[in-house]
């Protein structure tokens, strides 16, 4: 079986469990898109099968989170179920946060949380932190398109909403928040509410997973592998080429149907024939070079 399923992460499971599980339902082999720290929750894309091959084509470019947080205190871990640190009474008012909020919207430097799995001379940094021992770590560009207050319960709790780049570290945005406004801040919960398209709303609980599964219905919620495609331009292959694509081989100008695309060097195509997702290919110069080619139809 090959596909996505969306998933609607709840508190207490890891990625990696919900992949774990979804595999022994299926019997088949799954991986995620991007990890979803335990205590977080929301939109968890799950490739099934051989979809998972696609997976650098799925990157997840905008992500939306919304997000507690918490004033007055930092962490070790820069949110809420570190180890605490008072350091000040927070002493601001709703004008002030809204306008410490605009000094974070757009391209912005980060420092990634000490306990993350960034890779330092090889080894994650959470290694580093669960040993005791100090690493430099250096400031990535990240971009912050959007960040909008929701609630704020002064002095001590605010929720936010932020549309960022993949990349971005929701818990560092809260601890350098806390530390512009004096006080300190760590993230209280969080919600990963959008991946690029896929919204919260269409993800499945695992709760309801299971019950799919026991009930013979998982199929309903599987979408085809392709779904995530949507971005890179469609090439349709003639019956009679698709062998060339199936080898792995150049596809030019002749064994393509709708030759009247517009498409770039470089740019990746998603390709078919008879309306069955066969490759994905890279526009080279005198032709398409397919880069992953699937056999057969994914369903």
């Amino acid at each position: 079986m090959d596909g996505i399923i969306i998933v609607n992460k709840q508190q207490g499971w890891t990625s990696h469990d919900v992949c774990s599980k979804i595999r022994k339902l299926l019997n088949v082999k799954a991986g995620h898109t991007g990890t979803l720290d335990p205590m977080a929750q929301g939109v968890l894309i799950v490739l099934l099968g051989r979809a998972a091959r696609l997976n650098e084509y799925i990157s997840g470019d905008k992500k939306e989170y919304i997000a507690g947080v918490r004033f007055g205190i930092s962490s070790d871990t820069d949110d809420i179920w570190g180890n605490p640190i008072e350091i000040a009474e927070p002493d601001f008012d709703i004008d002030c946060l809204k306008r410490t909020l605009d000094q974070f919207r757009g391209d912005i430097l980060q420092a990634p949380p000490a306990y993350s799995a960034i890779k330092v001379n090889g080894k994650r940094l959470y290694d580093y932190a669960l040993k005791g021992q100090s690493v430099n770590i250096e400031k990535r560009h990240v971009e912050i398109y959007s960040m909008q207050l929701l609630n704020f319960e002064p002095p001590y709790s605010a929720e936010i909403k932020v549309v960022c780049s993949k990349g971005t570290y929701i818990r560092s945005l809260c601890r350098d928040l806390g530390e512009t406004l004096g006080c300190g801040a760590v993230m209280s919960s969080l919600i990963r509410t959008k991946i690029n398209s896929v919204d919260i709303k269409d993800a499945y609980a695992m709760d309801d997973i299971i019950r799919l599964s026991n009930e013979n219905r998982l199929n309903e919620i599987i979408l085809p592998a392709d779904f995530l495609l949507d971005y890179m331009q469609r090439i349709d292959v003639k019956r009679e080429s698709l062998r060339i694509l199936l080898a792995g081989n150049k596809l030019l100008a002749k064994n393509i149907e709708n030759t009247g695309i517009c498409v770039s060097l470089k740019d990746k195509v998603r390709i078919y024939c008879d309306n069955h997702f066969y490759a994905v290919g890279s526009v080279l110069s005198d032709g398409i070079k397919p880069e992953k080619v699937f056999p057969a139809e994914l369903v």
